[in-house]
């Protein structure tokens, strides 16, 4: 591996890679296919034990480099790698079995040079299964406090995806990289430590990268599981003071409105579910009122199919009666169970699908439901 000695470089894209074969070549050619051409492509191949070396050797791009780690190091230390030996005022991370679409850097560097005072952007995108069929949208908060907000309350959800971003590399170099400690996470660990020092985020609404979901693997998942919790509460520990001044200083700011015009129905569940998430936070803050707010935005404005209904009559229950949390914590936990989600979708689920439905609809059943769940068995 060589350094490039271009230093006019304006964009390094970073692509940390561990037995990534089966997608590695799709995710490379996105990169190499973007309209925006003045970067070069930084790919660590963190001791992958499988052909991922043998498929990126083929690629003869002068833009391309390979760094081949001889043992697998891990994620953070992988792009840490990368960073240091990238010339670019800008580094773009880039997932190596995701697709980013031809025009995301252009619109990326865009979006950066015209916003000096931001320090990351991120934009929505698309998740995809494994054969590359759309699964469904993810839109994400466009605002400054609006994503620190959202990484305050430690939602579980990423308030701007890690394949997604882009930052100014002299900001990342400032805090001491990413941490070498987290194999999960690490993306998290970051941006708090980022938002700590007072840099900005940003999200260009529209979609500009295809993200695969991961597949579930039955054999090592509880295993894998156990080590993510593990990181997790390590992640959350380290930073308890940091989320603590982040959330006194965003918490209570105003829940932003939804664009007037209707969207594509996949917008409209995006919204749901970005609400919703931000609403279940904002009560377990005991911001009831905001939690409320939150939860009632985008009831009749979203259209919903079966799979989806739930969110609309369960987010409307929880606007209705928070304050079951503090009064009777029993019965919150119960509202939030599986069981009870999973009979309030079976009851909802025969309605006309993409109808709007409204409010004293979805009431009845949830009625129906909680009324029937003192019968034994009703929830099994």
């Amino acid at each position: 591996m060589t350094r490039n000695n271009n230093t006019n470089i304006m964009l390094s894209v970073i692509m940390t890679a561990y037995n990534e074969e089966k997608y590695i070549s799709q995710a490379v050619e996105s990169v190499l296919n973007q309209a925006y051409r003045d970067f070069e492509l930084i790919i660590i191949n963190d001791g992958s034990t499988d052909n991922t070396l043998e498929a990126l050797n083929k690629y003869n791009d002068p833009r391309t480099r390979i760094i081949n780690n001889e043992k697998n190091a891990g994620p953070a230390a992988a792009r840490n790698l990368g960073i240091k030996t990238a010339v670019g005022k800008y580094c773009a991370i880039f997932d190596a079995d995701d697709i980013s679409l031809p025009e995301r850097f252009s619109a990326q560097i865009t979006f950066m040079e015209q916003n000096p005072g931001i320090a990351v952007v991120g934009t929505d995108y698309c998740e995809i299964d494994e054969k590359g069929v759309f699964k469904r949208k993810i839109k994400k908060f466009t605002n400054d406090s609006q994503i620190k907000r959202h990484l305050s309350l430690q939602t579980g959800d990423t308030c701007l995806a890690h394949t997604t971003s882009m930052f100014r590399k002299k900001a990342v170099e400032a805090i001491g990289f990413y941490d070498e400690e987290m194999i999960v996470c690490e993306d998290k660990d970051l941006w708090i430590r980022l938002a700590d020092e007072g840099y900005n985020f940003a999200n260009i609404a529209g979609v500009l990268v295809n993200k695969r979901a991961a597949a579930v693997n039955a054999a090592n998942f509880e295993e894998k599981s156990k080590k993510h919790k593990r990181i997790k509460r390590y992640l959350y520990s380290k930073n308890k003071d940091r989320f603590c001044r982040l959330r006194k200083k965003y918490i209570n700011i105003k829940i932003p409105g939804l664009p007037k015009h209707g969207g594509e129905p996949e917008d409209r569940r995006s919204y749901a579910e970005l609400y919703f998430k931000l609403g279940r936070a904002l009560y377990k803050y005991s911001k009831t009122r905001l939690a409320r707010k939150a939860l009632f935005i985008p009831l009749g404005y979203i259209y919903f199919d079966g799979t989806h209904i739930a969110y609309r009559g369960y987010s409307l229950w929880l606007a209705t009666f928070g304050a079951l949390k503090v009064i009777f914590p029993s019965a919150y936990r119960f509202l939030q169970s599986q069981q009870f989600r999973k009979k309030l979708l079976e009851n909802i689920k025969p309605l006309h699908k993409n109808a709007p439905v409204p409010p004293r609809v979805i009431f009845f059943y949830l009625a129906k439901t909680l009324f029937f769940a003192r019968k034994p068995g009703y929830l099994s």
